[in-house]
């Protein structure tokens, strides 16, 4: 992969064990992942993603995170404050791509149905995109939160991601592949 290909998103992971689902808080460890944007194969694309991901998540990485989570519980705030300023302004990464896994049954208050759920990714400064994913009851929702002057064309990438996200489905479907697990 060439300097001019190399795309890095941050992308947020749970590290929970087994047995603390359920538990109350997050467990969350922040890769950086390069996106192999210069694959123009689409299946291919998704299989290197995926390598990725479970390249990162088998490394030392979430160790490093766990010992950072460590040390802010018996430290002072302020250098864990002081540790997330630092890292923010480091920009290592393009943008951050999220997944968030919703109820997967249907929600109401006084009575009316939740029929949707838009997530949002916060901007950090000189971060110009983030993209969240949300399931409730069996569907998906996607959240685009953009910089104006990074990316003043949103509705033209949100066009571009249906489009690609249309590809992948496909794609998968002619390779015969199938969800490990419902949509939601």
């Amino acid at each position: 992969m060439n300097a001019a290909s190399v795309f890095r998103v941050m992308v947020p992971v749970s590290v929970r064990a087994g047995d603390e689902r359920g538990s109350p808080g997050n467990r969350v460890v922040n890769f950086l992942a390069a996106l192999p944007i210069d694959e123009t194969d689409p299946a291919r694309r998704v299989e290197r993603i995926m390598e990725t991901m479970q390249r990162l998540k088998r490394s030392r990485l979430v160790h490093g995170a766990e010992l950072i989570e460590d040390i802010s519980d018996h430290s002072f705030t302020t250098l864990l404050v002081q540790f997330v300023k630092l890292a923010a302004q480091t920009r290592a990464y393009n943008m951050v791509v999220t997944n968030v896994p919703g109820p997967p049954v249907p929600i109401y208050f006084l009575g009316a149905r939740l029929e949707e759920i838009y997530p949002l990714v916060p901007l950090f400064s000189g971060q110009g995109l983030g993209i969240a994913l949300f399931s409730y009851d069996g569907t998906l929702s996607w959240g685009f939160d953009a910089d104006w002057d990074a990316l003043p064309d949103l509705h033209d990438f949100v066009e571009g991601v249906e489009l690609e996200f249309s590809r992948l489905r496909k794609a998968a479907d002619a390779a015969g592949i199938t969800p490990k697990h419902s949509p939601a």
